[in-house]
């Protein structure tokens, strides 16, 4: 059922003003920093941004990609931090701190203090919310405080993709795109991720890994070896979600395209956001390889140019 216009921009305007003054009160209390476009900013140097997600084409990039990929700015997202590559920026998350996800959340966090040296000079945005597992006296003792950046979240309304239109609509009119305290999005972290991107004034979003076809990931082939010194793989496979259909098990379908989680899903959201928010700041998104599900709304980079 489409939201009245009334009550869709009273709830979004209610939301984020409730998830900022949660996200102030962390940061008050831990002495922490909120991510804003001013701060981050300076750590801009292209008008590129390259999106390394987990997906298994990660493993599919070439030497020329590679240095394509190093010439510009880079985001890893997550468990990319099992890539030996050193990203501009480190998009990173654990997941809720109950029985079934806490497991998970402990490995994620462990795996980013193994690389805390790696990571003591890169900008790591986090994402806030009160539900998720943290433990910021990690962060402290292992000297990645000073470089961590705190952003709440709103997940936008609409229960078709033209509802959840309207509201990438009002937040624009708004100008609550081009400010990254709230991070706005639905159903995954690339949404986020645009939104950041839009903020930042770059011109192109390259999405490397962000494959949406199964739940196969690129470190699921990497050894002890393969990982850098002291980090572990996670079982994504068995990562488990709820759903209209109860509780499912992430072992072939990525939760973000699972229509009985919710009907609008990841291609919606990627498919809007670019429409209406990336195209009219002329702001071009790709995908790097064609076997990205994604190709079914976004171009290929052309890499013979390059």
């Amino acid at each position: 059922m489409i939201m009245r216009v009334w009550l869709r921009k009273r709830k979004i305007n209610k939301k984020i003003i409730t998830n900022r003054k949660k996200l102030h009160e962390f940061l008050k209390k831990e002495n922490a920093q909120s991510l804003s476009v001013a701060k981050i900013h300076p750590y801009k140097s292209s008008n590129t941004l390259c999106v390394l997600a987990s997906g298994k084409s990660i493993n599919e990039i070439t030497n020329d990609q590679w240095a394509f990929i190093k010439k510009q700015d880079s985001l890893s997202l997550n468990n990319t931090i099992l890539h030996k590559f050193i990203p501009t920026f480190l998009f990173y998350e654990t997941d809720t701190d109950d029985e079934a996800h806490n497991a998970l959340s402990v490995l994620k966090f462990e795996n980013l203090i193994q690389r805390a040296d790696d990571f003591k000079d890169v900008p790591i945005i986090w994402h806030y919310q009160e539900k998720r597992y943290f433990d910021i006296d990690k962060l402290r003792n292992n000297n990645l405080l000073d470089n961590s950046y705190f952003q709440t979240s709103y997940s936008l309304p609409g229960d078709t993709p033209e509802d959840f239109q309207t509201s990438l609509e009002y937040v624009k009119g708004k100008g609550l795109n081009k400010e990254i305290d709230v991070g706005l999005y639905r159903r995954g972290s690339l949404a986020r991720i645009l939104h950041f991107a839009l903020a930042l004034g770059y011109e192109e979003v390259v999405f490397f890994g962000a494959d949406l076809v199964n739940a196969d990931y690129f470190f699921d082939t990497y050894t002890d070896q393969d990982l850098p010194k002291g980090c572990k793989n996670p079982n994504m496979k068995e990562y488990t979600y709820n759903s209209k259909a109860g509780l499912k098990t992430q072992s072939s379908l990525h939760m973000t395209v699972d229509k009985s989680v919710h009907p609008v899903t990841m291609f919606d959201v990627i498919d809007k956001i670019n429409h209406y928010w990336l195209k009219p700041n002329n702001l071009t998104l790709r995908i790097a390889h064609d076997s990205s599900a994604l190709k079914s709304i976004l171009p290929l980079k052309d890499w013979k140019s390059i």
